[in-house]
C-alpha cells in the first residue's frame, strides 16, 4: 500500500467515525470554558481587584499561586475577558495580555511579549531589560 493510500485511509476513517470526543477543543491547552463551576469566589475576588480600571483607575497587583491544573489561568483569563467585554460596553479602553512566563523563559522575553501585544516592535535580543521596560511603560 502506498503512503498516499495509507493517509487516505486514515483521513477517511477519521471523518467516517463519530469519535469518542464531542468537542476536541476542550483538550487544547488554551481552551477557556464559558462556565467555571465552583469558582464563583475566585472570580468575584479577582473581579473586585480589576474593576477600578473600568473607571480609568489603576488596579492593584494580584499574585495568584497554587498547584498546577487547579484553574488559576482559566479563572484569570475568564475574568479579564469579561472585563474587556464590559469595558467595550462602557466605551472604556481596556485590554489584557497573557504571557506564559514558563514558555517565555526570561525576563526579556516576557517584556518582549508584552511589547508585542501593544504592537511595539522590539528586537529579539540586543536591548537591556531596563530599556525594554522603559519602552513598554512609554507605550
Amino acid at each position: 500500500m502506498s503512503n498516499a493510500n495509507v493517509l487516505d485511509e486514515v483521513f477517511d476513517k477519521f471523518f467516517s467515525n463519530a469519535g469518542i470526543f464531542k468537542d476536541r477543543e476542550v483538550l487544547r491547552h488554551d481552551y477557556l470554558p464559558e462556565r467555571l463551576p465552583h469558582r464563583e469566589e475566585q472570580i468575584r475576588r479577582i473581579g473586585e481587584v480589576v474593576a477600578p480600571v473600568l473607571k480609568g483607575a489603576r488596579c492593584s497587583n494580584i499574585f495568584i499561586y497554587g498547584k498546577t491544573g487547579t484553574g488559576k489561568t482559566a479563572v484569570t483569563k475568564y475574568v479579564l475577558t469579561r472585563l474587556e467585554v464590559k469595558a467595550r460596553e462602557l466605551g472604556s479602553l481596556v485590554g489584557f495580555c497573557y504571557v506564559n512566563c514558563r514558555l517565555a523563559g526570561t525576563e526579556y522575553r516576557v517584556l518582549a511579549n508584552l511589547c508585542s501585544s501593544l504592537n511595539l516592535s522590539v528586537p529579539f535580543t540586543g536591548l537591556s531589560v531596563g530599556e525594554l521596560f522603559e519602552r513598554f511603560k512609554k507605550s
